[in-house]
């Protein structure tokens, strides 16, 4: 939409809504962001991620939680 958000719309026919129907469309929901989180953020954040991992550096803060990132530095 005009501002960026995502928005995700399916449709079955009634008879197609079974417990491991929703299990499986979920599940590959699931998949398919989990997969694509860091690229995205990769994507919009990168400057933010250099920044705060020099910051991080600078105060010899944890880059823990930043490691998937570190082929931007």
């Amino acid at each position: 939409n005009e501002l960026g958000d995502i928005y995700l719309v399916g449709r079955l026919p009634l008879k197609a809504v079974t417990e491991q129907e929703i299990d499986r469309i979920l599940g590959a929901v699931l998949q398919y962001a989990d997969s694509s989180f860091n690229p995205l953020l990769e994507l919009g954040f990168s400057s933010a991620i250099r920044r705060e991992w020099a910051w991080r550096v600078s105060r010899g803060e944890s880059l823990a939680n930043l490691k998937a990132f570190e082929h931007l530095i």
